[in-house]
C-alpha cells in the first residue's frame, strides 16, 4: 500500500522470501528487507510519483540473484511481479566474454580477418554467372581487422567497414572476375587462392585468401575469410625466375660463342 505495507504476497514470492505469510501481511517492506531497499526503493518511488508502470532488471543482494521487475502503480499503492533471470544473466555474461576474447583474437591478429554478408541470401546452386551477378549486387563487407585495412592502405578497420564487393572487386577487371568465379566453383570454402587486387592509391597487391561460407537453409548467408599479403614474396619469385632466364639465356649465348669462335 502507500505506506509500503505487504497486503498481498503470493505462494512463489513467500518462497523466494523464505517467510511466512503472517511474516509479511501488514509489515513494511523495508523493514522485513532494509537490504534490498537501496536499490528497489528509487524505482518504486519513481513508479508511484510518476503514475506510470515501470521495468529494470536488478541484482538482489537478499537472494544474490538477478531479476526482472516489473512495478505497477494501483489507486491504493504498488503491484510489483518479479522473476529469477540468473540463468539468462550468466549466459549473457558468458557470451560477452566470449565476443571479448575473439574482438581479441580479431584485433590482435597477424593475418587480415574479415566477414562479408549478403544483404539477401545467394542459391549456391544457381548458374555461376548469376551468382557473380547477385554477390556483386547485395555482398558487403561487414567486419574486418586493421591489418587487412592497412593492406589496402587505410588506417582502420572503420575506414572500409560496409564497403560493397564492387567496390573491392571491379567488375570490369578480368582478374577481379576471375578470382570471384573461381570462388563460386569452389562452393566458397577454400584455402590459399590468390587474388591480385588494388590498394586505394591503385598498387597492385597480392593477396592469398582462405573463405569458410556459413549457410541457412541452404543459402549463403556470410563468409569468413583470412587473407595474407603475399606481394614482396611475388616480387622475389618473379625476380628469381627472370634471373634463371637471364642466367640460361647467357648460358646459351656462351655456348654458341664456344662452339663458333671468332677467327
Amino acid at each position: 500500500d502507500r505506506s509500503w505495507r505487504f497486503n498481498y504476497v503470493n505462494q512463489r514470492a513467500l518462497d523466494y522470501f523464505g517467510r511466512a505469510r503472517a511474516q509479511l501481511i501488514g509489515r513494511n517492506i523495508w523493514e522485513v528487507l532494509p537490504e534490498i531497499q537501496a536499490a528497489f526503493l528509487p524505482k518504486y518511488q519513481r513508479a508511484v510519483e510518476e503514475g506510470a508502470s515501470i521495468d529494470f532488471e536488478v541484482f538482489s543482494e537478499f537472494s544474490k540473484r538477478w531479476l526482472e521487475v516489473h512495478a505497477y502503480p494501483t489507486g491504493t499503492g504498488l503491484a510489483v511481479s518479479f522473476r529469477d533471470i540468473s540463468g539468462r544473466k550468466a549466459a549473457e555474461e558468458r557470451l560477452r566474454h566470449s565476443e571479448e576474447r575473439y574482438r581479441a583474437f580479431v584485433a590482435n591478429s597477424s593475418e587480415a580477418i574479415w566477414r562479408y554478408e549478403l544483404d539477401e541470401p545467394l542459391d549456391p546452386k544457381a548458374p555461376s554467372e548469376e551468382q557473380l551477378a547477385h554477390i556483386y549486387r547485395h555482398a558487403y563487407l561487414a567486419e574486418l581487422n586493421d591489418v587487412m585495412a592497412r593492406m589496402y592502405g587505410f588506417e582502420r578497420a572503420d575506414d572500409l567497414v560496409g564497403a560493397r564487393l564492387v567496390q573491392m572487386f571491379q567488375p570490369d577487371d578480368p582478374a577481379a572476375r576471375a578470382y570471384l568465379l573461381r570462388a563460386i566453383d569452389s562452393g566458397y570454402s577454400f584455402t590459399d587462392m590468390e587474388s591480385m587486387e588494388p590498394d586505394r592509391d591503385g598498387n597492385l597487391r597480392c593477396f592469398s585468401n582462405s573463405m569458410v561460407p556459413v549457410m541457412e537453409n541452404g543459402k549463403l548467408v556470410r563468409a569468413w575469410g583470412v587473407q595474407r599479403d603475399v606481394t614482396d614474396r611475388k616480387r622475389m619469385e618473379q625476380m628469381l625466375k627472370d634471373s634463371e632466364q637471364r642466367k640460361d639465356e647467357f648460358l646459351a649465348m656462351l655456348g654458341h660463342e664456344l662452339r663458333n669462335p671468332l677467327a
